[in-house]
């Protein structure tokens, strides 16, 4: 299943990066209109804080975010919690994922 590897692989990559550093740190999937379902996560966790990262770079992303509005966006006007924003470098870990956001 195409999404359990992703998951498993995000999951490797996130141990590597946070797992020596103390941070405590989850990872759940859920559907949904993301802002939404992030606000609901952390209140359901206490969480001190909301950390997002920034879109893909790419047209299609940047189209998306247009149409539908930045979660960043979203998260700041309904989030009681500070909402953290984390760029993407197209070089960084993440950029293999870009092909999830378009």
């Amino acid at each position: 299943d195409g999404v359990a590897k992703v998951i498993a692989s995000l999951t490797d990559q996130l141990n590597r990066a946070l797992g020596h550093g103390g941070v405590q740190w989850s990872l759940e999937t859920r559907s949904g209109e993301p802002a939404h379902v992030l606000t609901t996560v952390a209140h359901e966790l206490g969480a001190s804080m909301i950390v997002v990262g920034t879109r893909a770079p790419g047209l299609t992303p940047r189209l998306e975010e247009w149409l539908r509005g930045s979660v960043a966006v979203h998260l700041s006007r309904r989030q009681e919690q500070p909402v953290i924003v984390v760029p993407l470098h197209a070089s960084g870990p993440a950029a293999g994922y870009e092909g999830l956001n378009g």
